[in-house]
């Protein structure tokens, strides 16, 4: 079993690797992927890779769930208030479940959710790809502080959204998202 095991990792490790791990650690892991009998080399590499910047969220498990939920049905009263304005073939908005979904046809899907055991929101993108977004509270925003080390100068998740919308579709979504959403 343990020799499947190791066979099938070298197999897997390296597909996998490629999409989860920054290109300057992989030369050390893939001595692991292509034959190195022990973790020693992973670990080595993992440990240098700096870790992404987390913060830590000083919400209770109430006042994300009241945050990320005011956040998400503001949006998405804005979303469904635009989708009855414009004609975009393939415009549909969701919320269900903490999940929020918006398709804008040949323009792509964004995804926003809740990630309760992080206390985060998080966006897919497709312009900018996954981001993640935590609550701060001197702003009173939810904020990308994972892209800069400063939670004051943070890009703002409504903020994206309006920036990236007005790209694609060249709308003003500040006129549909409520100001206490933004």
């Amino acid at each position: 079993m343990q020799r499947s095991m190791h066979v099938l990792a070298r197999r897997l490790a390296p597909a996998a690797l490629a999409t989860a791990v920054p290109r300057r650690a992989l030369p050390a892991i893939a001595g692991f992927a292509t034959g190195a009998r022990s973790l020693h080399t992973t670990r080595a590499a993992w440990n240098a890779v700096p870790p992404a910047r987390a913060v830590e969220s000083s919400l209770s498990d109430t006042e994300y769930h009241q945050r990320a939920e005011h956040t998400l049905e503001a949006v998405l009263e804005g979303l469904e208030t635009l989708g009855d304005e414009i004609e975009l073939a393939g415009y549909d908005v969701t919320y269900s479940s903490g999940v929020l979904t918006l398709k804008l046809g040949v323009h792509g899907t964004y995804v926003l959710n809740k990630q309760p055991p992080n206390k985060q929101i998080w966006l897919s993108s497709p312009l900018s790809g996954p981001r993640r977004f935590d609550w701060v509270a001197s702003r009173a925003v939810w904020a990308d502080t994972r892209q800069l080390a400063d939670p004051a100068t943070a890009d703002v998740l409504e903020d994206v959204l309006v920036a990236e919308v007005k790209t694609l579709l060249d709308v003003d979504l500040t006129e549909y998202i409520p100001d206490e959403a933004r």
